[in-house]
Formats: structure tokens, sequence, C-alpha cells
């Protein structure tokens, strides 16, 4: 019995531990994806999350498309310490070259001083239970 008891008490401090490193995961792409869809939400940029597939054309298409101040938006999204393909970058390039607004970006902050808003990110992502 005393064993028993002593295991419990064992598997409640893993499964402590294993929640406190969850809390303190590194960035993913999801997180940054949620982030910069908050802030364009906020800001009402149409917008959409593109899904991609093996067997989407044309390749490269970035995360986030819309349309904003009358341009096509595309956002190639990264988690942080990640850059986009070849193939994502010449997307980037040709939606530039035709007058678009392309660029990618692994935090919300780039969005926010790529497209010039005015945002304050505190409130915002406290709604969430996010850090700005």
């Amino acid at each position: 019995m005393q064993k028993a008891k002593m295991s419990a008490g064992s598997e409640a401090a893993n499964s402590r531990k294993r929640v406190a490193q969850a809390a303190g995961r590194s960035t993913t792409e999801a997180d940054v994806t949620r982030q910069i869809r908050d802030v364009l939400k906020a800001c009402r940029i149409f917008h959409w999350k593109q899904w991609q597939g093996p067997m989407s054309q044309p390749k490269g298409v970035s995360d986030i498309l819309g349309i904003y101040e009358g341009k096509l938006l595309a956002i190639e999204i990264k988690r942080p310490g990640r850059e986009p393909s070849d193939d994502q970058r010449e997307f980037l390039a040709r939606v530039n070259a035709q007058g678009g607004i392309g660029f990618w970006a692994d935090n919300v902050s780039t969005v926010i001083k790529t497209l010039g808003l005015q945002v304050k990110l505190t409130p915002l992502f406290h709604q969430r239970g996010g850090g700005a």
C-alpha cells in the first residue's frame, strides 16, 4: 500500500513536470500563425490561411494570402529559426514583382512593421493567454 502511494505521488510529479515542459515549449509555426492572424483580424485585413498539400500548385504558395490596400498580400510563416524554401522565396518574389506585398515572418512584430500597422499587442494576446 505504501508503495502505491509513492508511485502515485511520483506519477503526479512526473505529470506536473510534463505540463511545465509543455508550457515552456518552443514556439511553433502554428503559434506564429495564430498570432499573425489575430493581428490581421483585429486590423480588419481580408485574409485566409492557404492550406497546402503535396499536389498543390503552384509550389511555394504562402501560408497566408489576402488583400491589403488593394494589393495581393502573401505572408510565408516560419517558426523562429527557420527560413523559407527556394520555392517559397520564388513565390514571394513573383508577388512583389507584380506589385503585391510578399514577405516571410517568424513573428508577429515583422508583420506589424512590414505593413505599418498600429497595434497594441498586450491586450490582444491576453485574450488567448499567449505572450506578445
